[in-house]
């Protein structure tokens, strides 16, 4: 929240109307989603399940994080456990399909992971400061009128789409350039549920490049107090 804090004061001295929209906006859902309340977390402990588009088979999965980037997921499919780890710099995948030692992957979708769900809120995560928070203006999302802000690099942006009226997020999403086009991930926020006096999402959907893949339900969360930081290295099955 100190993050945002300053960057709204960064924001005010700018004294232009674009950076004022900006201001407006981070300030309007920020007071929403109650991001002042989540300063005093510092890890968080998310347990749910996710239905596959087309199936109906409950995937349980838990997400670890403690801030400011740091994830370790798990998840069971069929009797076998997955785990995926990011601690900030290296991103790493085990899953018995590819043997059991695990494997160093592309930490992108984890950056997206970490900035989309973090414990700070939106707009909290600037990875290695190589983005640009900029206001994009009005628009329509899902029919729905949305304001939208967005963390843009020259191969990236991370878009978060504002509901005009409520002020929550109804979406995040996350596109990339690569080999010179643009592809993209996106989480699509149906539902909402408060932790603590601040709203935390509790069903989303991922759509990767338009196509609607999954169906997440989050059904518990949990402060943790102490972690042990080698949980968000290489993982084990040991």
């Amino acid at each position: 929240m100190k993050r945002i804090i300053l960057l709204l004061l960064i924001i005010a001295g700018a004294g232009t109307a674009g950076a004022q929209d900006l201001q407006t906006v981070i300030a309007k859902s920020s007071n929403a989603l109650k991001l002042d309340i989540r300063q005093r977390f510092s890890n968080l402990y998310t347990s749910g399940h996710f239905i596959m588009t087309g199936t109906e088979a409950r995937i349980p999965f838990n997400v670890l994080q403690a801030k400011p980037d740091k994830l370790r997921i798990e998840t069971t499919v069929f009797g076998f456990k997955a785990i995926q780890t990011y601690d900030g710099i290296t991103a790493w995948s085990l899953t018995p399909t590819q043997g059991m030692e695990a494997v160093k992957t592309d930490v992108r979708d984890m950056e997206f992971i970490a900035a989309a769900t973090s414990i700070d809120g939106p707009f909290s995560v600037n990875k290695n400061n190589k983005y640009v928070l900029e206001y994009l203006g009005s628009d329509l999302y899902q029919e729905k009128p949305v304001e939208i802000i967005s963390w843009t690099s020259d191969t990236e942006r991370l878009k978060y789409y504002i509901s005009s009226d409520s002020w929550l997020v109804d979406a995040v999403r996350y596109e990339y350039r690569k080999n010179g086009a643009w592809y993209s991930m996106e989480y699509r926020i149906k539902s909402y549920s408060d932790f603590m006096g601040s709203l935390f999402p509790r069903e989303v959907a991922a759509v990767v490049n338009g196509v609607e893949m999954l169906s997440l339900f989050i059904t518990d969360l949990k402060i943790v107090d102490q972690i042990d930081m080698k949980r968000f290295g290489k993982p084990s099955f040991m």
